[in-house]
Order: C-alpha cells, then sequence, then structure tokens
C-alpha cells in the first residue's frame, strides 16, 4: 500500500489530533474529519511498520503534549471568534503553544 499523505509523523499526529477534535466539536462535518482520520492513521500505521516503531513513553508524552496544545488552541481560538476574548496576549500566547506543540 501506499501513502496518501506526505506529512511527517509528527506532522500527521498533529492533524490527527485536530481533525479528532473538529470530528467532536463540528458534528455537521464528522463524517468528513472521521474518512480523514482513517486516512491519517492508514499513514502512521505505514509509518510505524516500515520504520519498525515501537510504542513508548515518549512517544506517548509527545502525543498527549500535541492533543493538549491543539485542544488549548482551539478553545483560545473559539473565545476569539465568538467575541468573548479579543485579548492581544491570549493570542500571542496561543502562538507561543503553538511553538511547544510543534516541538513535541
Amino acid at each position: 500500500m501506499e501513502r496518501k499523505y506526505l506529512p511527517t509523523y509528527s506532522e500527521l499526529a498533529d492533524r490527527f489530533s485536530i481533525c479528532l477534535l473538529k470530528s467532536i466539536f463540528i458534528p455537521k462535518n464528522k463524517k468528513a474529519y472521521d474518512k480523514e482520520i482513517e486516512d491519517i492513521k492508514h499513514d502512521l500505521d505505514l509509518i510505524s511498520s516500515k520504520k519498525k516503531l515501537k510504542l513508548n513513553s515518549d512517544i506517548i508524552k509527545s502525543l498527549f503534549m500535541i492533543m493538549l496544545s491543539n485542544r488549548y488552541i482551539w478553545e483560545n481560538e473559539s473565545k476569539c471568534r465568538n467575541g468573548e476574548e479579543q485579548d492581544l496576549s491570549a493570542l500571542k500566547l496561543t502562538h507561543s503553544i503553538n511553538g511547544v506543540r510543534n516541538v513535541a
């Protein structure tokens, strides 16, 4: 089988996390997000198999960091979009969290 996406493992994990959040919080598009999740899982499995990756505590920690970061970014950006919070420091914090997520 060939990969359907070309991003790195960590980029796929990040997108997986974002799609999962969208699947939960944007139910009208759940079917499309679930399809993308299945495609991403396919590619993650291919990469894992090819590189003989074994799940360990560092990988689990990185995945948790990505998910928590994406959740925080989601909540903060939603507040801004809804007009609840237009604080520049909140937006700056969101961008700094983005940096932490990318390191995970």
